[in-house]
Formats: C-alpha cells, sequence, structure tokens
C-alpha cells in the first residue's frame, strides 16, 4: 500500500479507538478523533434496542439516523453508516466524496474498531459477570455463616435440654442423633447409640414395646404421647419415662426421620404412689375414727338418757324434802345432763356427715330455705326476727346436707344477736364457674382474728350475750364439712358489734373426691 493508502489521520483515529476496553469510552474517543483528526465534518453513534434509536454519543452534525438499523455498509449523499457490533451503528459526515485512499483507510479503521467494540463488549459482559458471581459468591457465604450459627443455635438448645432428645432413622429405626441428657439417663455415650437400635441395649420386651409405638408413629403420621414407660438403664436400674413421638416428614409427606422427647418422671412416679399410699392410710384411719366416734356417740346416748330421766324424776317427786343446796345441786346433774346429750348428738351428726354419700341433685335452694324458716319459725315469731331474702338458685348438691347449712347459718344469725331483735339478710351471687350464697346479720359480731378458728368443731366464743347461748360449737365446723364435700369452701367476716357474714362457694362442676378448696 502506498503513502496515498495511508493518511496521515488513520493512526490517531485507530490509537484513539484501540486506547480503552470500555465500549462506551472507546466510541467517544473514536467518534472525536474522526471529527478532530480526519477529514470528516460530523460522526456519531446510535443504538438500537427495541424501539426509535438512541444517541450514545456524537460529534458534529451528521443529521438524523434511519428508523431502523441498516444491516450492511451503506450512505447517502455526504453521509456514511456502519453496523458494528450487536445494535450499534455508526455515522460519518464529509463534504464531498473522499479519495479510494480515504475512503479505504475509512473503512479499515472502521472494521478494527467494531472488533475491539465486540471485544470490550465481552470484556464488560465477561467483568460484569465476574462482579455478580463475586456478589452471588459473598451472598452464599453470609448465608452459609448464618446458616452455621443456625445449627450451632439449634444444637446447644437440644444439647442444655433437660429432657432425653433422640432421632432415629424411619427406614431402620436407627439412632441418628442423641442429646447430653440422654446420655446421662441411658448411662451411654452417644458414639454407641448412634447408628445402633432398641435392640442392641435394651431387654426385647422393652424394645418391642418402643419399636411398636414407632412405627405407630410412621404409620399414623402425628404425635404420640406416650404418658409412663419403662426403660432399663446401664447404671440406673428401671427408669420411667413421659415420651412423645412425633416423625419428621419430607416435602412429599414421607417420614424421613422419628424425633423423641423423654422426661424422667421416676420421683414424680414415686411421689404419687407414696401420696396415694398416704392418702389411702389416712383415710382409713378417718373412716375408722368416724367409725368410732358415731359409736361411741350412739352407745353414750342411752346411759345419758337414763341419768337425764332419773334427774328429772328426782326433781319433781323430791324436790320438797331438798334443801336449797341439794335442789341446786340435782339442777347442776339435769343441765349437764341435757348439754351432754346436745353434745352426743351433735358428734354423732358430723360423724355421720363424713360417712354419709352425697345424694347429688338439682335443689332449689328457695323451697330448702323455705323448709329451714318452717323449723325456725317459732323462734322466729318470739324473738321479733326479720328475714330479708332475695332470689336463691338451683344448684347440683345434696339437699339434707344444704337444708343443715343453711338452717345452722340462719339459727346463728338469729342465736347470737345480743339486745337487738334479730336481723338476717341472704342473697346469692353467681361466679363463672360457681354460685356464692351469703348470710349477714346485724347482731353481736367477732373479732376478725376468730374468723378462721369458730370453725373447729366444738369452739365457742366467749363473751357477753355467747356464754347463755344453746350450742355446742359443733355447727359452723358441720357447714365448714358440707362446703368442702361439695367441692368449696366457707368463709367468715365481722368485727365486735358489727354483726357477722358467712360466705359460702357451690361450684357447679362436682367431681367424685371431696374438694379441699381454700376460699380466695
Amino acid at each position: 500500500m502506498g503513502a496515498d493508502d495511508a493518511p496521515p489521520w488513520l493512526a490517531e483515529v485507530l490509537l484513539a479507538a484501540l486506547s480503552s476496553d470500555h465500549p462506551g469510552t472507546s466510541a467517544a474517543q473514536f467518534v472525536e478523533a474522526l471529527v478532530r483528526q480526519g477529514p470528516f465534518s460530523g460522526a456519531g453513534v446510535w443504538r438500537y434496542v427495541g424501539g426509535p434509536p438512541t444517541l450514545k454519543v456524537r460529534v458534529g452534525d451528521v443529521g438524523a439516523p434511519p428508523p431502523h438499523r441498516p444491516t450492511a455498509d451503506g450512505g447517502e449523499g455526504e453521509r456514511r453508516w456502519w453496523p458494528l457490533d450487536g445494535d450499534r451503528l455508526l455515522i460519518v459526515r464529509r463534504p464531498g466524496p473522499p479519495g479510494p485512499a480515504a475512503a479505504a483507510a475509512l473503512d479499515r479503521a472502521v472494521r478494527a474498531f467494531a472488533c475491539h467494540l465486540t471485544a470490550a463488549d465481552g470484556n464488560a459482559r465477561a467483568a460484569a459477570r465476574y462482579d455478580e458471581l463475586q456478589r452471588a459468591r459473598a451472598e452464599l457465604e453470609r448465608s452459609h455463616a448464618a446458616l452455621r450459627e443456625s445449627e450451632r443455635f439449634l444444637h446447644q438448645i437440644v444439647e442444655n435440654l433437660p429432657d432425653m432428645v433422640f432421632v432415629k432413622r424411619a427406614d431402620d429405626l436407627r439412632f441418628v442423633r442423641f442429646n447430653r441428657a440422654g446420655e446421662r439417663l441411658l448411662g451411654f455415650a452417644r458414639d454407641e447409640l448412634i447408628g445402633k437400635n432398641d435392640y442392641d441395649f435394651f431387654p426385647a420386651d422393652e424394645a418391642d414395646f418402643f419399636t411398636e409405638k414407632d412405627r405407630e408413629v410412621l404409620r399414623c403420621g402425628e404425635l404420640l404421647d406416650i404418658p409412663c414407660e419403662a426403660i432399663q438403664t446401664r447404671e440406673r436400674g428401671v427408669r420411667f419415662l413421659h415420651t412423645k413421638k412425633i416423625p419428621i416428614l419430607d416435602d412429599d409427606g414421607g417420614a424421613l426421620y422419628l424425633l423423641g422427647i423423654s422426661e424422667d418422671i421416676t420421683e414424680q412416679k414415686q411421689n404419687r404412689e407414696a401420696l396415694a399410699r398416704t392418702t389411702e392410710q389416712l383415710e382409713r384411719s378417718n373412716d375408722e375414727l368416724r367409725q368410732f366416734a358415731s359409736t361411741v356417740s350412739h352407745d353414750l346416748q342411752e346411759p345419758l338418757r337414763a341419768v337425764r330421766a332419773f334427774a328429772e324424776l328426782l326433781a319433781e317427786h323430791s324436790a320438797a324434802a331438798l334443801d336449797d343446796e341439794a335442789r341446786e345441786w340435782l339442777d347442776y346433774v339435769v343441765h349437764g345432763a341435757r348439754r351432754m346429750q346436745r353434745l352426743v348428738r351433735d358428734l354423732l351428726a358430723y360423724a355421720r356427715l363424713g360417712n354419709a354419700g352425697l345424694k347429688r341433685a338439682p335443689v332449689a335452694l328457695d323451697a330448702v330455705l323455705d323448709g329451714v324458716l318452717d323449723d325456725l319459725a317459732l323462734r322466729v315469731a318470739s324473738s321479733g326476727a326479720r328475714v330479708h331474702r332475695g332470689p336463691l338458685p338451683t344448684v347440683t348438691a345434696d339437699e339434707v346436707q344444704m337444708g343443715q347449712l343453711l338452717l345452722n347459718l340462719v339459727g346463728n344469725a338469729l342465736k347470737f344477736a345480743g339486745q337487738r331483735p334479730p336481723e338476717v339478710w341472704l342473697e346469692a351471687q353467681r361466679d363463672a364457674d360457681g354460685w356464692r350464697l351469703r348470710v349477714r346479720d346485724a347482731g353481736l359480731g367477732f373479732d376478725a382474728a376468730e374468723a378462721q378458728r369458730i370453725f373447729e368443731p366444738f369452739r365457742r366464743l366467749a363473751g357477753a350475750g355467747r356464754d347463755d347461748a344453746e350450742g355446742t360449737g359443733i355447727g359452723l365446723a358441720v357447714c365448714k364439712r358440707i362446703a368442702e364435700r361439695h367441692g368449696g369452701w366457707i368463709r367468715a367476716e365481722s368485727a365486735p358489734g358489727e354483726g357477722a357474714t358467712f360466705e359460702v362457694f357451690l361450684p357447679d362442676v362436682l367431681d367424685d373426691a371431696e374438694g379441699q378448696l381454700a376460699p380466695p
């Protein structure tokens, strides 16, 4: 090629085009070199991507680009264009047509620039892909670190649980995981357990039981609760466990593993059994005591009746033959015999209250109160008492014992009224799980310190207006026993001279066993 074949501006143009690996920079330098160094009045690069052409770089005036990207070299008038890489188009403008050498040089420059641009695009894409991979790798490393931290966290939880945790493969029921609590309980290191099954460590009957339960869990696909199961340990003998087993499933619902959690309840079981034995012994002792009290009370009735009858006959027929002191002694005998009879009668009633079974049925307390007030009608009339009653509910209870309860509470309110005519209020209030009955009076009242002791058998409070009152001190003990037998409680509130309020709670749900609820 002669000197005319290589115009002086060609080297500058190519140097500018090839000096950058970035496609955008190369295009800008190439276009500027064509105009500044070459014989062109304008040059520009447009990009065609899914719509009208977009100008990327331009120096000078080259006119508007074709609306659609040409697929081959060409031109019109003073303009020429070249398709570059995949979606770019180069357009140059020169006043007057170039000579053959200049045209050939320009063509070579454009071809070289197009090759470089394609390589630069590839390098840019590779660099972008590398950056993307680096970001993905960093994210993956962060995810792995978070996963490892999560695994460590879960591992520490499982290892520090106080209950035995184990995992078995679903296909062969061999252990794949054990925690420290399991090692301590069974006396085996986890290395001895992993890969083995129940038959490698436990008696055949125990292994059969464990395996049967495992298969039941895997077959049903849901949690199985085993309240108590025996297990033979290496160093601690037979222990008793409360175990829960659940299958671990894959995305399709197939069983992969079996998870088990076992709590050692040996001491709890022993304590429950000891408590049951003690309770049984106590019930037997109480039954014997009640039977003894009932027998003694019954056997004392006849001699007491004889003492009282002969003392009254002596007072009736021979009082005139006795001096004043003898008659006073005889009065003491008669009064003592009567009091002893009441005491024995009340003791017998209290003993029978513990022996008799509850006859539970719907009981209308309004009707029960009607009967109680009929029994107390003479005392109400003679004392001028006023009884204020609100509506009372129907409860599930023993009707006879409800009568005893209300008779004792209303009777006490009439008995300890003091110098004023007695006044009594009865009302009921619904609770979430039962009824509260209140019996309030305006009588003598008592010190709040006595609020618990007054429910003890034979407890009588001393003081003005009390010493001459009839009674043996068993009535409130009977009320307490009745409330407790119905699963409820009784309590009292009072102050001296301000009357007293007795509150009884009767729950809706009654268990077979007697309740021992404490008042709030």
